[in-house]
């Protein structure tokens, strides 16, 4: 049986953190990776801040062996103005994107209603197109140790946190950093790769997994930093997305 893995989900390149205008078509882009040929359902769920799904796009799509760039198009006023998790499920894979998404309305734009459904995918070999920002650190998630990506976490229950890097072109054995900041700044959650006694090695991709027995941390939203330093005394990271990427825990 072939396996398939979401390595990646965005709306937009990393450094565009404008809303996105209900108006407006919406491309979403994925990338797969499959051990070997294969057909599944890949499905798009938008969920509201509470939970619910409030949109579910799903097709039946050809995969080939190695990486896979899939991309839809959700057609202008779909979605109404609000905040949204993304969630996307192939055969038994799912990555919730914790980047979430701002969907507005401008009050000049146009009333009309929804254009029809999203456009079918179109998946193609080869890997995503990453813009600079996201060279190294490719793709991050949180889940539980069951594999499941809730929107929100509790704030006593074990949580994993999976960064999927790339490593090619940096010297051997950089260092990896986790951290979580409260919304006015404060450092709430902070480790890396050296505390917990892991050699990240030269060169290649790799997927790394910090496991925290539990978060104690206080219901709230969290903007959680993943990057990676030269060593832990570097002053500047390699590269990192400060804040964006979202920890929502709650009572």
């Amino acid at each position: 049986m072939e396996v398939v893995c979401i390595t990646g989900l965005l709306t937009a390149a990393p450094n565009d953190w404008s809303p996105k205008r209900c108006d407006h078509p919406l491309p979403v882009h994925a990338e797969l990776e499959a051990t070997g040929e294969a057909r599944c359902e890949l499905a798009l769920s938008v969920q509201d801040t509470a939970g619910q799904t409030v949109l579910r796009h799903a097709g039946e799509v050809a995969l080939t062996a190695g990486l896979n760039r899939a991309r839809t198009v959700l057609p202008a006023h779909l979605l109404a103005p609000g905040r949204y998790s993304l969630l996307l499920e192939a055969a038994s894979a799912r990555f919730r994107s914790r980047r979430l998404l701002d969907a507005w309305l401008p009050p000049d734009a146009g009333r009309d209603g929804a254009t029809g459904g999203a456009e079918l995918w179109e998946v193609r070999p080869g890997p995503l197109e990453r813009p600079a920002i996201l060279h190294h650190v490719e793709q991050v998630r949180m889940r539980r140790p069951d594999g499941s990506e809730p929107l929100a976490f509790r704030g006593d229950e074990p949580v994993q946190v999976i960064a999927r890097l790339n490593l090619e072109g940096l010297p051997p054995g950089p260092l990896a950093r986790v951290q979580s900041f409260a919304l006015d700044g404060t450092l709430a959650l902070g480790t890396n790769t050296a505390r917990f006694g892991l050699d990240l090695g030269r060169g290649g991709r790799r997927e790394l997994v910090l496991s925290f027995e539990r978060l104690n941390l206080t219901p709230g939203r969290y903007l959680t930093t993943v990057g990676l330093w030269r060593d832990e005394a570097a002053p500047e990271p390699i590269e990192a997305l400060h804040g964006y990427h979202e920890l929502w825990v709650e009572g």
